[in-house]
């Protein structure tokens, strides 16, 4: 296994899984800290937009099905970060062994969203690939010495939410669906921040070996959101309401149908009852690691720029 030792002076190379909205920064921050990286592809055009040309990083065209074709682009990695997308995130299984057999020493999953030690959010079929992946990580990295994991937990991507209206908040239109009542606390952290926990993650792997942690930028509500946002644009707002549970209901009866068409519409609605559900854990004040991996909190004025880049001009 490779070792790394954060004051050697040297930092050990990662390769990257998925560069598209999360992988992106993740990619950025870990270059930004000096780390060689190692952007695994499926495709064998190899630049991928906005990735600088830089000496430090690298391209491996991979086949995400193939042991044996991940393992050998992961020959001298100290670690792999999995941002593969959210419909394909379950599918994880080759690339842990392949790291395995390629001496990876951390492994970090494409998890990056509810807080999935919760109960009620592992009782929501979405997360049951997730919940497998986790399995799998505490059972090889028992099997293989030198072999660690950590997964990070930092509720919905608060920008990504707000530029797709995710949140069913949408700032172009001033309209918003409220879910039961609208001031259920949540937690949330920009794409930036949680590139920066990861960062973080390979400053301190002995502090974060094996572990699932908890990172986040603000508590927010919808109510808190839209009241940001009428700091700089005070226009009228249309509100609907709507219940929570029927959503759940509906996420649950059209997964079941297994249509894909309808797919993504189910996961959508299993991931705000996660956020907005009472009961599955969407706040983690107390529970964060924000300080240890060197990710601060949004100040009043820092969420209301951010909230700022995705209104009307």
């Amino acid at each position: 296994m490779a070792t790394y030792h954060a004051n050697a002076g040297s930092k050990p190379r990662i390769a990257v899984a998925g560069v598209g909205a999360l992988g992106l920064p993740v990619v950025l921050a870990l270059l930004e800290a000096s780390h060689p990286v190692t952007i695994l592809t499926r495709s064998a055009d190899q630049k991928k937009e906005g990735i600088p040309s830089d000496a430090n990083v690298t391209y491996a065209t991979v086949d995400y099905k193939s042991v044996d074709s991940l393992k050998e682009a992961l020959k001298g990695h100290f670690g792999v970060v999995s941002t593969l997308n959210i419909t394909s995130a379950g599918d994880q299984e080759p690339l842990i062994e392949a790291a395995i057999l390629a001496g990876v020493t951390r492994f970090i999953p494409s998890e990056f969203g509810a807080d999935s030690t919760n109960p009620n959010v592992q009782a929501l079929p979405f997360y049951a690939a997730k919940l497998a992946i986790q399995k799998k990580l505490a059972e090889v990295s028992a099997e293989s010495p030198g072999f660690t994991y950590t997964i990070v937990i930092n509720g919905p991507f608060l920008d990504w939410c707000l530029d797709r209206a995710f949140l069913s908040i949408d700032l172009k239109k001033h309209s918003a669906t409220i879910f039961n009542g609208g001031d259920r606390k949540f937690s949330v952290t920009t794409l930036a921040n949680v590139a920066k926990a990861v960062v973080g993650i390979f400053a301190h792997v002995e502090l974060t070996k094996n572990r699932i942690i908890h990172v986040h930028d603000a508590v927010l509500t919808q109510h808190g959101i839209i009241a940001l946002a009428k700091r700089r644009d005070p226009s009228d707002w249309t509100l609907q309401h709507s219940s929570i549970e029927e959503t759940k209901a509906n996420a649950l009866a059209t997964f079941a149908r297994g249509d894909p068409d309808e797919l993504w519409g189910a996961i959508s609605g299993m991931i705000l009852t996660a956020v907005y559900g009472e009961g599955y854990g969407a706040e983690f004040t107390g529970r964060t690691q924000n300080e240890i991996l060197g990710v601060p909190l949004l100040t009043e004025e820092e969420l209301e720029e951010v909230i700022a880049v995705y209104q009307p001009n």
